[in-house]
């Protein structure tokens, strides 16, 4: 380790003791706390993987959430089991992702927050175990049902995707606003996960990536639901808000999260 303190720059348990140790203060005193910390973490944390691999363990405790990251090579050559590079108390906006001098150099975490709610059973059945393109696929293979957390948003927690009809989900999509992607599996996928949260002054959700909009709902008939995608489209040039266009069907409203 290099540095002392906040500026403390390294991997493994050194950088964790060093830089992060007064984050495990949750889990009782001094060394003795980073210990029991992170095998709480690790043991009873989720799992979550990122592109390329990335791997972050998550985990909530009195309302603080805590991570480890993990990884699996060493100097660009594979280890056979993945190791503990950086563990942290995660105290930073909810909205963002990380790319910060908080990490060792050329390390990238996500930073994502757990919020897992049931699939709404009025979606039809789930298709379990899907992820980004992987679920957009298996919908249009399909043309019917769900997948719960196809995508995992800092911010928000879980993303479901359903395929929903001709007024809402992959399927309005599809018939509304199909002709305006190139590959859909890929450009729908990319906008969720690298999307901006934008929340209108009705508290109405959308994500915004390059050109893209995407609608998302968190509520299904007045009752509390995982957030869902409800629409996407591309954004004409001179159209300044998703809510003031013409792109949503007549009738269709985002009453979305708190």
């Amino acid at each position: 380790v290099k540095g002392s303190g906040k500026e403390a720059k390294g991997w493994g348990l050194a950088k964790i003791i060093e830089k992060h140790g007064e984050d495990f203060k949750e889990f009782g005193e001094g060394l003795e706390a980073v210990s029991k910390g992170l095998d709480e973490i690790i043991t009873k944390g989720e799992i979550h993987t990122q592109e390329y691999g990335r791997k972050t363990i998550i985990y909530h405790k009195n309302d603080e959430v805590y991570k480890v990251g993990l990884k699996q090579n060493w100097k660009g050559e594979p280890t056979e089991n993945s190791w503990v590079i950086t563990g942290y108390k995660d105290e930073r906006e909810a909205d963002k992702f990380i790319h910060s001098n908080d990490f060792t150099k050329g390390e990238t975490l996500p930073l994502n927050s757990k919020e897992s709610i049931a699939q709404n059973a009025d979606f039809g059945v789930n298709f379990s175990g899907y992820k980004g393109k992987e679920a957009i696929n298996k919908l249009l293979e399909e043309k019917r049902g769900q997948v719960s957390g196809a995508f995992y948003k800092e911010g928000l927690g879980e993303i479901d995707l359903v395929w929903g009809n001709k007024d809402f989900g992959l399927e309005h999509i599809i018939n509304k606003h199909g002709d305006e992607f190139e590959n859909l599996a890929k450009e729908l996928s990319e906008a969720v996960e690298n999307g901006k949260i934008v929340k209108d002054d009705k508290g109405r959700l959308r994500l915004e990536y390059e050109d893209k909009i995407v609608g998302i709902k968190d509520n299904w008939k007045g009752e509390k639901t995982a957030h869902w995608v409800v629409t996407a489209y591309v954004k004409k040039e001179k159209e300044a808000s998703l809510y003031a266009s013409t792109s949503f069907t007549k009738g269709e409203t985002l009453p979305l999260n708190s």
